[in-house]
């Protein structure tokens, strides 16, 4: 329910659009009966449009899909006249002043979801009524929609669903409106969030608003908490919830939260998600929020890999061969961070379990085991794949499956453009990192000569072009080219051919192996050579095998240096991560990535709320803005760009470890 509140125009439009009020948009439900209904009442004010006041009969045949047993379809007037329902009692009289058993005003609530908002013609209500034939009320939540008859009269048509289960959009929706209305009114907004007869309180939902300093402003079900300090509130686990409200508002505007807490006249706590928003009020900002409670449900979906204490998640990667450190540290990167919060209870009490396959670098074992994952262990999702040759082989099988793909190491451009639905990079691309590198090269140390050398596959051709691009961008061209097959050291013929060229720098996209034989075999010819590799080369295993040859060669990362610690939480905690859980095991910028992954996982997961669907986490991803994923850049995806960061840094070697260089 909305009140008409004094704002302008442009927010009015941008909080409609955020709140998913176009009917063209993607659904933003997450039950199959909300579906239906919103489907319901979408298609009988179609009709009205279409056939004007000749549609009202068909509104009255019991038995038809617009009068199907508790649900049927309502139409009432904007000045209140119910002209169609199923109650002669009610139907051809005024019912403005019709109101349920808490003085909630029904009606009147119906033509100011419809009108309060320029552009906003519908919307929720929720409220107590009788079944019909009952004489006792229960809730009811009903969905309305303003529709213009031919006539150029306007009704609203409406139905309702009886003990709806509470959808993650009601309680957004109350919190984006109790917000407003403190922004509008200032502390006199309080006293109409705790009215019984308002539309703050249904079934167990209500607002609360805490000050920053912790006092509990408003709680109109638990009222011995307000005007007491509940900064060190915890739940029945120990956690404290308001710190971590309050901790979430300072990284972002709002989110959610999810803890134990009793419903109202109960003793016993339940596993609740609530989500919070920031409110200007006068000078200062307080805390508005509102809660679910998730064992509450009467619908329940049924999602692959989802259950009650579990969320399946499958990976294929380079577990062994070649690339095998790449995968290996990636991985276990990932599970640093989803083991501690599995450790911390998960993810509305699921816990979080990945199955991992080793695809040896191979793209027939990467799609073998995708196929697996995806039809017998039936996972919910797809996360961390390593490798341009691997992902692109398996991409039909996730866009016929469905099935979202999140994290992927590798910066192919064919991954990114054009944007596919069910595929989520998190990493900055290749062509960033090589216009990074050349960058430093050509215009800041003069090097007009590049070469380049790639291995010859997808991930080596995209490498290559990167190259060409970012050359072509500055009147250059690679003067000689030089490739390697997969899987193979035999990188002689193009050693040969870049030192017999005049090049002064290379570009490498390979594996770790080949490139270090390439790099010394070089050197040894042209000793001078400047080189620079993208980021999946494994930057220690690089470091490693070429033993000490390693001057002048640079990387760039998509992930900041491991060392920056006291100022980067997540190479903090990934640090401290690995030590805990895997302690045999050097921190490296491959597991840095897979944990700074593992980070937008959860948050995606967290996003969808209790109830969990493919379609709802790839709403959930696009809705990420500026998240802080811990690393000095913040990870943003839409519907149109999923690509979570752009962040690329140069490194060098110096003494066996990676250095940041800074280009201006």
């Amino acid at each position: 329910m909305k009140r008409t509140i004094s704002i302008s125009i442009t927010l009015m439009v941008l909080m409609f659009l955020l709140a998913g009020g176009c009917s063209g948009q993607k659904s933003e439900y997450q039950y199959q009966d909300t579906e239906n209904l919103v489907t319901l009442v979408r298609e009988a004010a179609a009709l009205v449009e279409k056939n004007g006041e000749e549609a009202f009969s068909q509104f009255k045949t019991e038995g038809s899909k617009w009068w199907k047993g508790e649900t049927y379809i309502f139409v009432v007037d904007t000045e209140g006249n119910m002209l169609v329902h199923t109650d002669p009692k009610l139907e051809g009289k005024n019912q403005m002043g019709l109101r349920d058993v808490n003085g909630k005003p029904i009606i009147k609530w119906f033509i100011d979801e419809v009108s309060s908002y320029e552009g906003e013609t519908e919307g929720w209500s929720h409220y107590l009524w009788p079944k019909p034939g009952d004489i006792f009320p229960i809730w009811k939540t009903t969905f309305v929609k303003l529709a213009t008859a031919t006539s150029g009269k306007k009704y609203i048509v409406g139905s309702g669903v009886y003990n709806m289960s509470i959808e993650r959009t009601f309680i957004e929706d109350e919190v984006k409106d109790a917000a407003r209305l403190i922004e509008s009114k200032g502390t006199d907004a309080f006293s109409e969030l705790r009215d019984p007869a308002g539309d703050f309180i249904f079934q167990n939902v209500y607002v609360f608003v805490i000050n920053q300093d912790g006092t509990e402003l408003v709680n109109p079900t638990f009222r011995h908490l307000e005007g007491t300090n509940v900064m060190d509130l915890k739940d029945i686990e120990g956690k404290y919830l308001i710190q971590a409200m309050f901790d979430l508002l300072r990284t972002q505007d709002s989110g959610w939260i999810d803890y134990n807490w009793p419903k109202p006249g109960e003793s016993r706590s339940e596993k609740k998600s609530s989500f919070v928003m920031k409110a200007n009020l006068g000078e200062t900002w307080v805390l508005v929020g509102s809660g679910v409670y998730l064992g509450s449900s009467s619908q329940t979906i049924t999602a692959p890999g989802v259950t009650d204490i579990e969320i399946l998640i499958g990976s294929s990667s380079a577990l062994s061969g070649h690339a095998g450190q790449l995968g290996t540290r990636y991985i276990n990167g990932a599970m640093a961070r989803i083991n501690q919060i599995n450790e911390e209870g998960g993810i509305y009490g699921r816990k979080i379990r990945v199955i991992s396959y080793d695809d040896q670098y191979d793209p027939p074992k990467a799609v073998e085991n995708t196929q697996k994952l995806i039809n017998e262990d039936k996972v919910f999702a797809l996360f961390n794949y390593v490798g341009t040759p691997t992902a692109v082989q398996v991409i039909p099988i996730v866009e016929e499956a469905k099935v979202p793909l999140v994290g992927l190491f590798t910066g192919a451009n064919v991954l990114r453009e054009p944007v596919n639905k069910y595929i989520f990079n998190i990493r900055a691309s290749y062509y960033q990192e090589i216009e990074h590198a050349i960058k430093y090269f050509v215009d800041k140390l003069g090097l007009k000569k590049v070469a380049v050398f790639y291995q010859a596959d997808d991930y080596g051709k995209d490498g290559l072009e990167g190259t060409k691009i970012a050359l072509e961008k500055r009147g250059l061209e690679p003067v000689v080219l030089g490739s390697y097959i997969r899987g193979t050291m035999d990188v002689e013929e193009a050693v040969n051919a870049i030192t017999e060229s005049e090049a002064e720098a290379v570009v490498m996209v390979g594996t770790y192996s080949p490139t270090a034989k390439f790099v010394k075999l070089v050197k040894e010819k042209t000793p001078k050579m400047i080189f620079h590799s993208v980021s999946f080369v494994g930057p220690e295993e690089l470091v490693r095998e070429l033993e000490g040859y390693t001057e002048n060669v640079f990387v760039t990362q998509v992930v900041p240096p491991l060392y920056q610690t006291e100022l980067l939480d997540s190479v903090e905690k990934y640090n401290e991560n690995l030590a805990k859980y895997y302690p045999g095991e050097s921190p490296s910028f491959g597991g840095l990535e897979g944990f700074v992954n593992a980070k937008v996982l959860v948050e995606g997961l967290r996003r969808c709320g209790g109830n969990l669907t493919r379609e709802g986490l790839i709403e959930a991803l696009e809705s990420i803005k500026d998240y802080s994923a811990g690393i000095g850049a913040a990870v943003t995806f839409s519907e149109n760009d999923h690509q979570g960061l752009d962040k690329v840094y140069l490194t060098a070697v110096e003494n066996g470890e990676f250095v940041f260089v800074y280009i201006k």
